[in-house]
């Protein structure tokens, strides 16, 4: 989480300059935020026409210029961008002036449509989408100095490098305690509990189905531990949930949605009837069917215009209580996520098969397209893979780091041409045949 100038000025974002704009914004009437979400589609249409030549080749062919942006409606103009349109077309994608470009970042992402796909993002989107998020931490009413315990990821490998070691920093200057959560469940368990002890934390960031997990542990042993706040990400946020955690923490409870391309999207108020669209920086269309169709109004490094998701969301037409007149989400129609599991009942989100692959350099070794991890009822694993044969070498590290979170799993690798999605056209990176073990998200 990025709260003070120290951290804008160590990470090199100006993530202050979009809170202070954004904190004024989210009282925009309806025309105001209209002309002010045009003036930045204007000026991403500029710069895509002028310096992306698969959009300046698009546009060419539709015959529409620049000038011709004078309404948010055409971009129904445009056609559907998908992840395998962005993987065919990667560098007809990549700006000209790349270079120029300040602060560009690039890591690898999955998501709900799969492949992995190599995304960037420059500067001004990063602090956009954290400027963003500062707010929302306003609606949660959470301070700089508030101690926040974060359950929402962990590394991939035990030796730290120093992107993982400066995330660290930035964490101690954030008043935020990282927790492993692939590590040994029954040790974190553990340590949480021991944690929510001995600090007074106002702020738990989590998965929603770990958490769950924890709280009913937690709730067995008729522990209780005042939390100010809960705040969900990655996964739906079910009633279930919500029940456990003002139960065992007393919380109050707010979701966010976002995706790995376009970053965070939208933010729960403290109303709590939906969730609002961050509309500074978003435009969130849909297909008929009602699946998103995004729109990224801050990032000139990797544009995503019409970008296709594969999530599915119910608008709620009321405005808001709050006072806040951006569209609002009723709920997002999600997908199923699977956890593999161990001898033991140990549990594992598919989000640690990403960095492993990525964080031991083996798939970009062999340039992943596509995985997907079966699991069979004896736990046993079948590692499907999409891109060049990987090595015994390689095969062996990858057994090492999954058999270090689920000891005594046997793992079989098999190199595919293809892997399927599913027939609602999204990506399952994990499918277990163990009943009763996955969550809805």
């Amino acid at each position: 989480m990025y709260n003070n100038i120290i951290t804008d000025l160590f990470s090199g974002k100006r993530v202050q300059r979009h809170y202070r704009l954004y904190s004024k914004t989210q009282w925009y009437g309806k025309e105001e935020m209209y002309a002010f979400r045009l003036g930045k589609l204007q000026k991403l249409i500029n710069h895509v026409y002028q310096q992306v030549s698969y959009y300046r080749k698009l546009m060419d062919e539709l015959g529409m210029c620049p000038q011709d942006v004078k309404s948010l409606d055409i971009l129904h103009s445009f056609p559907i961008l998908t992840k395998e349109i962005i993987m065919q077309n990667y560098q007809d994608l990549t700006p000209a002036n790349i270079r120029q470009i300040k602060g560009v970042k690039e890591s690898y992402t999955g998501g709900t449509t799969g492949g992995a796909l190599l995304k960037r993002k420059d500067a001004q989107v990063r602090s956009s989408s954290w400027g963003a998020y500062k707010r929302f931490l306003d609606w949660m009413q959470i301070k700089p100095k508030d101690q926040k315990l974060d359950l929402s990821g962990g590394f991939g490998k035990g030796k730290r490098s120093l992107k993982q070691l400066t995330k660290l920093l930035i964490n101690k200057l954030n008043h935020e305690i990282p927790v492993d959560t692939y590590g040994d469940y029954a040790s974190n368990l553990l340590y949480i509990r021991d944690l929510l002890s001995k600090h007074h934390i106002a702020l738990i960031r989590a998965y929603p189905q770990f958490l769950y997990n924890i709280a009913q542990d937690l709730d067995s042993q008729g522990l209780r531990f005042p939390v100010k706040t809960i705040m969900t990400t990655a996964e739906p946020l079910l009633p279930q949930h919500r029940e456990l955690f003002e139960k065992v923490f007393s919380a109050e409870v707010f979701d966010q949605y976002g995706c790995g391309e376009i970053g965070g999207i939208a933010y729960e108020c403290p109303a709590h009837t939906g969730l609002h669209i961050t509309e500074e920086r978003v435009i969130a269309n849909t297909k008929d069917n009602g699946e998103f169709l995004l729109t990224d109004l801050d990032n000139y490094a990797m544009p995503y215009i019409n970008y296709w998701n594969g999530d599915e969301a119910e608008f709620d037409p009321q405005e808001c209580s709050c006072g806040r007149k951006s569209q609002k989400i009723k709920y997002i129609k999600g997908r199923v996520v699977d956890y593999l599991h161990g001898m033991e009942g140990e549990k594992l989100h598919s989000s640690y098969i990403w960095k492993i692959l990525f964080e031991s350099g083996i798939g970009q070794k062999i340039g992943l397209q596509k995985f997907q991890v079966l699991q069979k009822k004896d736990t046993s694993l079948k590692f499907r893979y999409v891109g060049e044969q990987m090595s015994k070498e390689d095969e062996l590290v990858l057994t090492q780091l999954i058999t270090d979170k689920l000891p005594q799993v046997r793992v079989d690798y098999i190199q595919e041409t293809d892997i399927a999605n599913a027939k609602s056209g999204k990506y399952r990176p994990i499918i277990s045949e163990i009943q009763g073990m996955h969550s809805i998200s």
